[in-house]
Formats: structure tokens, C-alpha cells, sequence
């Protein structure tokens, strides 16, 4: 875990950089640390999935990170499912719809 944290902050230093996470039992790619922005200090974990690459999982991550270190997708469905659970006295901003696709949006916006 150190020796992933030391990497992090030597090797990613503006959106798009990365290093790969590879398994030191097998030396098999698991996945990649990605800078998503470029003032974030935190890199997002992007790994492999169900006949998805590595290089297609960082490339799709990267183009999807539009407003956040958050890919869009994963920032809106947080930003909704918290709006949901929130008690109804308090009320948080609402999710940016601006960039959002059409299967994104609540129903009657668009």
C-alpha cells in the first residue's frame, strides 16, 4: 500500500497519467491508477472487467472524468441516490445536468 501511495504521487502529475497495477504473484495487469484532473492529489483505481482491456477501461474512465476526479456517471448516480435518502427539511444542490446524456437526466428534464 505504501509503495502504491509513494508511485502516486511521483509518477501521476497531470490528467491522463497513469501506472499500471500489476499483480506481484502473476505479473498480471489488475488494473491502473489514473489521474483524472489535473490538481487532484488522488488518483481513481480503474480495473479490468467482463471483455474490457486495461488501456479501454483507463481511456474509457479518462473521457467520462468531465467535472470531477469522479467518472460523470458514477458523480451523478451519487449525487441522485444521496438527493434521495436526504430527510426532505434539507435540501442539497442540485445534480448538473449540463453534460449529463439524455439517459441521465430525471424524467421532464431535458
Amino acid at each position: 500500500r505504501e509503495d502504491v501511495a509513494e508511485t502516486t504521487r511521483s509518477s501521476l502529475k497531470s490528467k491522463g497519467d497513469f501506472f499500471p497495477l500489476v499483480s506481484r504473484t502473476t505479473g498480471e495487469t489488475l488494473g491502473v491508477a489514473l489521474q483524472t484532473t489535473h490538481d487532484s492529489r488522488k488518483p481513481v483505481f480503474v480495473s479490468v472487467g467482463h471483455r474490457i482491456s486495461p488501456a479501454t477501461a483507463r481511456l474509457l474512465v479518462t473521457a467520462c472524468a468531465t467535472q470531477a476526479r469522479v467518472p460523470e456517471p458514477i458523480r451523478q448516480a451519487d449525487l441522485r441516490s444521496r438527493e434521495a435518502i436526504e430527510p426532505k427539511g434539507r435540501q442539497l444542490p442540485p445534480a448538473s445536468t449540463s453534460s449529463a446524456s439524455p439517459s441521465l437526466l430525471k424524467p421532464g428534464e431535458e
